[in-house]
């Protein structure tokens, strides 16, 4: 079920909503290397500091945009 929004968009914006929506799952070609970009996020939520947790996130986020081939995200 589209969002609220949905009816507001152009017929382009709807047409890349649905495309959008419609993917389920991405494949990381070399998930591993991400591995311990994962468990730095994990420590972060853990210590519940703001600081490491942007970074953390920040750093997971560029090296999943780099495996997807997407340009650099910010977090």
């Amino acid at each position: 079920m589209p969002f609220a929004y949905y009816e507001r968009l152009s017929a382009r914006d709807r047409a890349i909503y649905r495309r959008s929506d419609s993917v389920t799952s991405l494949v990381l070609p070399r998930p591993r290397e991400l591995h311990g970009l994962v468990e730095e996020l994990r420590v972060a939520l853990a210590s519940e500091e703001r600081r490491p947790v942007d970074a953390a996130s920040s750093a997971l986020a560029l090296g999943l945009a780099g495996q997807l081939e997407l340009p650099p995200v910010r977090v």
